[in-house]
């Protein structure tokens, strides 16, 4: 009677939950940021990794999404 009940236990561990939300990489307290995020249009890359650290460049292109990517004007290198 053991084994069956054990073996019964391991047939249902083994089936994946039907009912499971997909795990999200943002918490739950952060998911108006999440929202506004995807209002403005970040690019997924930003969005897909919530804990991933940001470089200069990454951060300078967040600013200029999140402003709603202006006209450029002229060229400036430095």
């Amino acid at each position: 009677m053991k084994h069956v009940c054990a073996l019964l236990l391991c047939l249902l561990l083994s089936v994946p939950p039907v009912f499971a939300r997909p795990e999200s990489p943002w918490p739950d307290w952060a998911e108006s940021a999440l929202s506004w995020g995807v209002e403005r249009s970040i690019s997924q890359e930003f969005l897909n990794a919530p804990q991933e650290t940001v470089t200069r460049g990454e951060a300078a292109q967040l600013f200029y999404e999140a402003a709603g990517r202006p006209p450029l004007r002229g060229m400036s290198f430095f």
